[in-house]
């Protein structure tokens, strides 16, 4: 669980090598994906208001850093 009532969660079918680096987020109203890398990208919404979601990239980018590096660590790339 991270601020503002949002769990950034990272997910795996073990097929790591073949998606790009990406984040689930789940909230009270809806979910989200975002990709990490190159950059972050929001990719899926449901629910979610434009607020909410610019919040969410703010707390990802203040994150990121970790994100990638435990994906890299799941992965073991």
């Amino acid at each position: 669980m991270i601020k503002k009532g949002f769990s950034l969660l990272q997910t795996s079918s073990k097929t790591g090598k073949l998606t790009p680096i990406h984040i689930h987020v789940k909230g009270k109203g809806g979910s989200a994906r975002y990709e990490l890398e190159p950059e972050i990208k929001l990719t899926d919404s449901k629910g979610l208001k434009t607020k909410e979601l610019r919040q969410i990239e703010k707390l990802i980018s203040q994150r990121r850093g970790q994100l990638v590096a435990a994906w890299h660590q799941y992965f073991k790339e």
